[in-house]
């Protein structure tokens, strides 16, 4: 039979540090409203057993809720260390703070935070394991903390506190995931650096994805980084259901990721589409380092990026293949073949010209070949065939 623990506190304020780890093995335990406790090694749910936190929990290592355990409630979590769920977290209306000097990697289990806070000592970071929801808020409450998410995505309800020094940081394939309507709604993403972007939908609201990276490709998700004439950084959206979409997109990027020749007061937000990045009318950047532009008319999602207006989304490859013996006359039926980022060939007229296409910024190769036949003329009249003795 389990058993059942009530740390009870009655009309004042109970309180407990357990030196040892918390440990709950198939019983159920109670932390009523007013109550407190400490443990300092660490908390265990598992073997079935439920944990009811009312009250505050508080431990600067682990928690652990496992193997059929339940934990659930309405009170305040202060973790130190990781958050490890494989079981069943209800998560009520609590809080969870993540606090302390060390990373926390928080294992989600798939079961959603109501209100999460970040409030950890400068350069520790909350390490995504799985995608994590949040149902309520993210809260941002101490400078140099970040939310990293790897390859996992981040849904959240709201957010708060973020700014250059506390954001949600997209260093690999996950996104941050919110649903917009007709209200501006904000993604502060950054990877090296703060890059937010901000979304706008006049259209059917939709859960939409976005993260930054810290390169435009020349093909939007693949090929090589832009150098020139571009803002270095590369903007992915995505949404959950496709179609419907009238967007608006909002872009900051910092002067330290300009690339090389590019104007701010004539530049635009162009979006990959159809094999290639497309061009729109130019406009002076707002603000003054950051900086920002905004598009409107989005009606699908995809690679964004921005250009200024001397950026070529294409570019020509041009040239001539002549004989050797005179170095003048052209080769006829040539076959020039473009490999690399990009593919393209082309057939050489009697002048021996061709023109092939690229991104822009792309790497590639370009090849030349042509097919001769050699005809021996014959000898008449014909030799003697040799004789052997």
């Amino acid at each position: 039979m389990k058993k059942r623990w009530l740390i009870y506190a009655g009309f004042s304020l109970f309180s407990m540090s357990a030196q040892a780890q918390l440990q709950n093995q198939g019983s159920f335990i109670v932390i009523p409203g007013g109550s407190y406790v400490v443990a300092q090694n660490g908390v265990t749910n598992t073997d079935g057993a439920t944990l009811t936190v009312d009250g505050t929990l508080r431990t600067p290592a682990d928690l652990t809720n496992t193997t059929g355990a339940t934990l659930q409630g309405d009170g305040q979590y202060h973790i130190g260390g990781n958050w490890t769920n494989t079981a069943n977290f209800n998560a009520g209306a609590s809080t969870v703070t993540f606090e302390g000097a060390q990373h926390s990697t928080v294992t989600s289990g798939g079961s959603a935070f109501y209100l999460l806070v970040l409030n950890k000592s400068v350069g520790n970071n909350l390490l995504l394991a799985d995608d994590l929801e949040v149902t309520n808020q993210l809260d941002f409450q101490a400078a140099d903390n970040y939310a990293v998410l790897g390859n996992n995505n981040l849904e959240v309800a709201d957010l708060s506190g973020y700014d250059a020094t506390r954001h949600v940081r997209t260093d690999g394939t996950g996104s941050l995931v919110r649903h917009v309507g007709a209200t501006p709604v904000d993604f502060p993403v950054g990877n090296s650096a703060y890059n937010p972007a901000t979304l706008t939908n006049a259209g059917t609201p939709d859960v939409y994805l976005v993260r930054v990276a810290d390169a435009v490709l020349s093909g939007g998700t693949t090929g090589s980084p832009i150098t020139a004439d571009a803002v270095g950084r590369g903007w992915f959206v995505e949404e959950n259901t496709a179609g419907g979409s009238d967007l608006s997109l909002t872009l900051q990027w910092n002067s330290a990721e300009e690339q090389a020749t590019f104007d701010r007061t004539q530049a635009y937000v162009s979006h990959y589409l159809a094999g290639s990045w497309d061009n729109q009318p130019a406009a002076a950047a707002a603000g003054s380092d950051p900086y920002s532009l905004i598009r409107s008319g989005i009606s699908s999602v995809g690679p964004f990026a921005v250009f200024d207006g001397d950026f070529a989304a294409l570019i020509g490859i041009s040239g001539i293949i002549l004989w050797e013996h005179d170095g003048a006359s052209g080769v006829k039926d040539a076959t020039v073949v473009l490999t690399g980022d990009d593919m393209d060939s082309a057939l050489t007229p009697l002048a021996g010209t061709y023109t092939l296409t690229a991104a822009n910024g792309s790497n590639f190769t370009v090849t030349p070949s042509k097919n001769i036949n050699k005809t021996m003329a014959s000898q008449w009249p014909m030799p003697p065939p040799s004789s052997s003795t």
